[in-house]
């Protein structure tokens, strides 16, 4: 609904990830949620990271071998998430998918193209260097062709104690690339260690993209 948001994998100063439980069948396995570039949404002095609307989240399942034609799978899950305005409601569902196991596999003609479109959409892994140095601030560099041509980009961590997330980045584009001013966080370890995450920017079309990044 307008005005309600969920949070992404690392909610910043508030809020709770989504997460879901799986119960399949013998020799099924479901790997991790797959997440969409989340928005910064700031509530005084604190910073989530949030989706808001409509929100796919790609889950990739494996079937087992030696599935017979003809049968019928059950798949069970139990979904949490936390949905929030100026008051937080925990939710909380029991899901359940029944598929027959067919010789080939068929998009669905409702979700198919939705799914595609999710998963397209997921943030891109990027091979381009970046590195991290310490510092108060300390500052995250990423090289990028194109980069002076692009608009208000942000930067957020996985972890949620790398940064201050209520702190202005400072975002600079210059000819190579661009970089952020990062105020520690929790951990206080900031260009002692890896730091990972999405670097989100408006591109020359208009369109908000997404990379991943690790420095």
């Amino acid at each position: 609904r307008d005005g309600w948001h969920t949070y992404w994998r690392n909610p910043g100063d508030s809020g709770q990830r989504s997460r879901i439980t799986w119960h399949l069948p013998p020799g099924w396995s479901a790997g991790p949620i797959q997440w969409p570039a989340p928005t910064a949404v700031r509530f005084a002095t604190l910073m989530s990271y949030v989706h808001s609307g409509e929100v796919l989240f790609p889950i990739e399942l494996t079937a087992p071998r030696g599935l017979r034609l003809g049968e019928s799978v059950t798949l069970n899950a139990e979904g949490d998430w936390l949905v929030c305005s100026d008051i937080c409601i925990p939710e909380h569902a029991t899901l359940s998918l029944t598929l027959a196991v067919a010789a080939r596999g068929r998009d669905d003609p409702q979700w198919g193209p939705r799914i595609a479109q999710a998963v397209a959409n997921l943030p891109a892994r990027s091979n381009a260097p970046a590195h991290i140095t310490s510092g108060e601030p300390a500052v995250l560099s990423i090289a990028m062709a194109g980069a002076p041509a692009i608009r208000d980009p942000y930067f957020f961590p996985y972890s949620q104690d790398a940064i201050n997330h209520a702190a202005p980045e400072q975002p600079r584009v210059g000819s190579g690339g661009l970089s952020f001013r990062l105020v520690q966080g929790a951990d206080h370890n900031l260009g002692g260690a890896a730091v990972a995450g999405v670097v989100t920017y408006v591109a020359t079309d208009g369109r908000r993209e997404a990379i991943e990044i690790e420095a």
